[in-house]
């Protein structure tokens, strides 16, 4: 099966490595703090940083508690969210896919599952009836890329 490298949406490799070699200087360096202390009340933003501590730390354990909660996560419901919300989270969670994607506990199963209800959100996003603005129609198109 075709598994291309992936370290997320918003980072690329070479920024990680980068961010790893200048931990030790600010700003990376309250950066790499908050990354390590930060704690936070929203499960979903709470996978993300879990994610974030996989891919900048290699901490195999963050990531294993991030698949863990990604995959109960996937099933939340954001129909009653406002259109632009909901599409704000389905990018969080895309994210956190990515981020997870070739961690050694998350399973080709598991992915397909995730991959399934995460489309299914997205056609549910695009059905909506709703006059979105241009930022949110910019973000669904984005969605669907």
């Amino acid at each position: 099966m075709f598994k291309p490298q992936h370290c997320g949406l918003i980072f690329t490799d070479t920024q990680i490595q980068q961010a790893r070699l200048g931990k030790q200087k600010e700003p990376l360096k309250a950066a790499w703090e908050d990354l390590h202390t930060h704690q936070h009340s929203d499960p979903l933003a709470q996978i993300q940083w879990l994610g974030w501590q996989y891919r900048f730390n290699g901490s195999i354990a963050a990531g294993e508690q991030a698949v863990t909660a990604l995959h109960q996560a996937k099933d939340t419901d954001d129909q009653h969210l406002p259109y632009f919300d909901a599409l704000g989270r389905a990018f969080v969670l895309a994210q956190c896919f990515e981020m997870l994607r070739d961690h050694p506990t998350y399973e080709m199963g598991q992915q397909a599952q995730f991959l399934d209800v995460y489309f299914a959100r997205i056609s549910q996003l695009n059905e909506r009836v709703y006059e979105p603005t241009l930022l949110e129609t910019l973000w669904i198109a984005a969605m669907n890329a």
